[in-house]
């Protein structure tokens, strides 16, 4: 099939140039709003069309070249060819179109706070997918963004230096291992500076599938990684923990210490960001008790609690919450915590709460926000403190707050994942 011009007139939620041809709306992957290009169709739908680029043109200013040298193949990006100021603008534009599509009122004007944070070397976290081939061929990287395909990668710039150079670096220590067969997966954790410090590796195999012991050769190989990468190997295999190398100290990031597999935010500069941000919109102590809901292992009910306030961490995964409540006793911090599923639950006495600050997942906090809602004004929580990495399920919400009488008062985009479409956003209600 020939390739056709377009001309994108916007962007995507999802960073495609979207464009009009023959009565459908096409959308060309890594084209640029002003653009003219050249782009075949390779999906076609009844509304619309999918297209894959083929060339540019006629360029936009904003567009740059590609950092990576396997960008547009891995998937790991989709950004890279749009400048990063004009990626923030872009997830501006994503959130604030999800709140108007919502008619939330009042929509103030959504901010983007952190646009002096790097936009390369800064996710201290990964997994690299495994694909062992015939003659126990290795491949370790990212799947490709069309497909299933693994991109095999020797280094990755989006990643902090302690983790740079790891993914060539397994490609090379993993070939051969006898535990070859059952991997799927390297998870990568950095230390919290993320430099020349250490690194966690978490092995992941076929769920389903009975974990193979050890063998002697394996464990030579797994001691022989730790020494070649100058770090600590943990080895998780279904639960069951090894240590080589120099034992692994504990993950801690804002006082927080992680357990292994804990969800840990990506992009450590704009957690703390983040953090900061949330602590401002929550305000000074007034002795009345603050929910931290969804808080994980703690990311922000722990700097809530060393700035003085009374906190319950709310979440549905009770292993992310281990130790917590001990860690902050012996820290003299007024913090409990509470397991519970907060899809299908609510805390007791949900009105005592002057404060919630929630960090839900992509599906959002539906179950709550309506908990919330329902309460009557004068006894319900005066500020909502919404954490979300999903705009269209923070919009469903920030409706369902908005229409019981509380106030979008601030809206912000927190670019916890530059050079991706995905956008990190906070919100504060009032009412």
């Amino acid at each position: 099939m020939a390739g056709e011009v377009f001309t994108p007139v916007r962007l995507s939620d999802d960073g495609r140039g979207i464009a009009q041809a023959d009565g459908k709306v096409v959308f060309v992957r890594g084209a640029l709003p002003g653009e003219t290009v050249e782009a075949q169709r390779v999906v076609a739908h009844r509304r619309f069309d999918e297209a894959e680029l083929l060339t540019v043109r006629e360029a936009a200013p904003e567009r740059m070249t590609p950092p990576c040298p396997r960008y547009g193949e891995c998937g790991g990006c989709d950004l890279q060819h749009l400048e990063l100021g004009a990626q923030r603008d872009h997830k501006v534009a994503v959130l604030t179109q999800a709140l108007r599509r919502a008619k939330v009122d009042p929509l103030p004007t959504v901010t983007a706070p952190d646009t002096a944070l790097p936009g390369l070397a800064y996710r201290r976290r990964a997994r690299f997918s495994v694909h062992w081939g015939r003659g126990g061929r290795l491949t370790l990287g990212f799947r490709e963004g069309k497909g299933h395909r693994i991109v095999g990668l020797r280094q990755c710039p989006i990643l902090v230096p302690a983790l740079t150079e790891v993914p060539g670096q397994l490609q090379d220590a993993l070939e051969g291992l006898a535990l070859g067969p059952w991997l799927t997966h390297v998870d990568a954790v950095a230390d919290e500076a993320g430099i020349g410090g250490w690194c966690r590796l978490a092995f992941r195999g076929r769920r389903g599938e009975p974990v193979p012991p050890l063998e002697t050769e394996d464990r030579v190989r797994l001691e022989a990684l730790a020494q070649s990468l100058g770090r600590p190997v943990l080895a998780d295999l279904d639960g069951a923990l090894e240590t080589y190398g120099n034992a692994a100290p504990e993950l801690r990031d804002g006082g927080v210490t992680y357990a292994p597999g804990a969800f840990l935010q990506a992009n450590g500069a704009v957690n703390a960001a983040l953090r900061a941000a949330v602590l401002s919109a929550v305000g000074a102590p007034t002795g009345a008790p603050v929910l931290d809901a969804f808080a994980g292992a703690g990311n922000f009910a722990w700097a809530l609690a060393e700035a003085g306030h009374e906190v319950l961490a709310v979440e549905g995964d009770g292993r992310a919450l281990l130790g917590l409540k001990q860690r902050a006793e012996a820290a003299g911090l007024s913090l409990k915590a509470q397991p519970l599923d907060l899809f299908s639950e609510l805390p007791v006495k949900l009105a005592q709460f002057e404060t919630v600050v929630l960090d839900p997942p992509r599906a959002g906090a539906d179950h709550l926000c309506k908990g919330l809602a329902a309460l009557r004004k004068g006894r319900r929580p005066k500020r909502i403190v919404y954490v979300s990495c999903a705009p269209p399920t923070l919009a469903r919400d920030a409706a369902t707050l908005s229409g019981a009488g509380y106030a979008l008062r601030r809206a912000a985009v927190f670019d916890m994942f530059p050079q991706t479409h995905h956008v990190e956003c906070l919100a504060v209600f009032e009412g």
